[in-house]
């Protein structure tokens, strides 16, 4: 989760909305506008459409009217017609695995359930169920139908769960939304992910990105146009067992949550590359992180390692702003 530092742009107030209806996080809108009649009825409209993706996205919840993403997962087996932004997602969510060779994959719903059952109970999900989740998280079961807009889940025991990419992927389409009602400065908040529309009259959005060991200070800041900044990291979902951190990021490898770094934040002009990004560095060593980030033209990376020490990338130092 990232701290956000606005100001008042040049000939405009800033208005600040918050929410915390969707996506099971505090969601937050700084709009620049010249008045607040004018910021209220954008913050409605970008409300509307937010909790729009919400309904769709969702793996937990039902909605009258809504085939959405439980639906999908509820009928597996079955051939389900859903709305284009929920094959839009899944889309992205197959070329995330591709892109992240099998780090980032959405098909691992069966596996995920059983971490999210054990820290409601504080207790581990033992080996053998963890291993015969696994069985069951093929993405080429994963079936889009582009024409007839339908997906279907082959293997009947297969559940998805898009946590690694959803808030990230909503988060573009909304920033993209903003620009469609002639928004030109904008921050947007939801969780760990933080979009950056525009600029503060013609000066960078400062970002703060958070101390993930003391989230009352933040440990870097970030000079923002047009950019998403986006962070993945063990204190935001977990818990303590034996004096062990058990965190929601779950290495595919190996299905125990990754332990190399306390916090990845990844930055580039894509919410939703960037959240994927965030989330596949976790689950590697840095190395191999590097590597890939180096295949991303224009992504930047900080990794804040299980010790604390942080790793910047190249392009990361650029965008910093007290370098500025």
């Amino acid at each position: 989760m990232l701290f956000l530092l606005s100001l008042c742009g040049c000939g405009k107030s800033a208005y600040r909305y918050t929410y915390t209806d969707v996506f099971d996080t505090v969601t937050t809108f700084v709009l620049y506008a010249e008045n607040e009649k004018t910021a209220d009825a954008l913050a409605e409209k970008l409300h509307e459409r937010l909790a729009f993706y919400h309904r769709l996205y969702s793996i937990y919840d039902t909605f009258d009217g809504v085939s959405n993403l439980r639906t999908v997962n509820e009928r597996a087996g079955e051939t389900v017609e859903v709305e284009r932004e929920i094959l839009d997602l899944l889309t992205f969510g197959k070329d995330a695995f591709v892109k992240t060779n099998g780090k980032v994959n959405i098909a691992m719903g069966s596996v995920l359930q059983l971490w999210h059952e054990a820290r409601d109970a504080t207790k581990l999900p033992s080996a053998s169920a963890l291993a015969a989740a696994a069985v069951h998280c093929d993405i080429e079961n994963l079936l889009i139908d582009e024409a007839a807009q339908t997906v279907r889940l082959a293997d009947p025991a297969m559940r998805l769960d898009v946590g690694a990419v959803a808030k990230g992927f909503a988060g573009e389409r909304l920033a993209d939304y903003a620009r469609e009602l002639g928004i030109d400065s904008a921050l947007f908040s939801l969780g760990g992910n933080v979009v950056a529309v525009g600029d503060k009259g013609g000066e960078p959005f400062v970002i703060g990105i958070e101390d993930p060991r003391d989230l009352q200070s933040y440990t870097k800041k970030v000079a923002a146009r047009d950019l998403a900044v986006v962070t993945s990291g063990d204190y935001q979902r977990y818990f303590t067992l034996d004096g062990v951190r058990y965190h929601h990021l779950i290495d595919p490898a190996t299905r125990y949550p990754a332990p190399f770094f306390q916090a990845v934040t990844v930055v580039g002009a894509d919410s939703g590359v960037a959240d994927m990004l965030s989330t596949a560095l976790f689950l590697m060593p840095q190395d191999e992180g590097a590597a890939l980030l180096a295949t991303f033209d224009g992504y930047a990376a900080m990794w804040t390692d299980a010790n604390g020490t942080q790793i910047l990338s190249d392009k990361f130092e650029e965008i910093l702003y007290n370098q500025r």
